[in-house]
């Protein structure tokens, strides 16, 4: 799996799931990041 890591990407989908639901497990937010990081506008970084 070739997905580039953009902290500040990372960080804005934690706080937006985080204020949606303060219990919220790694899982949900990598999943969003995952179909984030497939969009064209990534396709550049590795």
């Amino acid at each position: 799996m070739d997905v580039p890591y953009i902290p500040e990407e990372w960080n804005v989908l934690r706080d937006r799931a985080f204020a949606k639901n303060p219990n919220l497990n790694g899982t949900s937010v990598f999943g969003k990041y995952l179909s984030k990081m497939k969009l064209k506008q990534w396709k550049q970084y590795t």
